[in-house]
């Protein structure tokens, strides 16, 4: 099986990083894309436009 060197599991963790980080959750304020939402004891509901 390929197992990456520990650099390049580095540069990975490190790129990931810096893409989670741009995400807040003042941009997804109802949780529509992500499915958290801001009020954690909500119920999430599914609609017609989820399927």
């Amino acid at each position: 099986m390929f197992q990456p060197s520990p650099e390049k599991i580095r540069r990975i963790n490190k790129r990931l990083e810096g893409l989670t980080s741009m995400a807040s959750p003042e941009t997804d304020p109802q949780g529509m894309y992500t499915g958290v939402p801001d009020d954690p004891y909500e119920v999430p509901v599914q609609d017609a436009d989820d399927l």
